[in-house]
């Protein structure tokens, strides 16, 4: 995934799963993900500098990718260069 952040805080991203889209308030980042299998979140991130913590949808498909064949939550890092 690939974040962006706008002005006014507002937080866009994309990726081969599907869409992000939230808000930055302070160190508080609140997103939502949106895909083919339909809207997951809000999720709740905490940004430290360069590094965001906090938990992320994921899930597994058929082989196909049509069908959604499990969900849950994982934890999520992510630092920035």
């Amino acid at each position: 995934y690939t974040l962006l952040e706008t002005s006014g805080g507002k937080i866009t991203g994309n990726g081969n799963s599907g869409n992000i889209s939230g808000t930055r308030v302070g160190n508080t980042i609140t997103v939502t993900t949106q895909t083919s299998f339909g809207s997951f979140g809000p999720y709740t991130w905490q940004l430290n500098g360069k590094t965001i913590t906090g938990t992320f949808s994921v899930w597994c498909v058929s082989n196909t990718g049509n069908t959604l064949l499990a969900q849950g939550d994982a934890t999520l890092t992510m630092t920035r260069p």
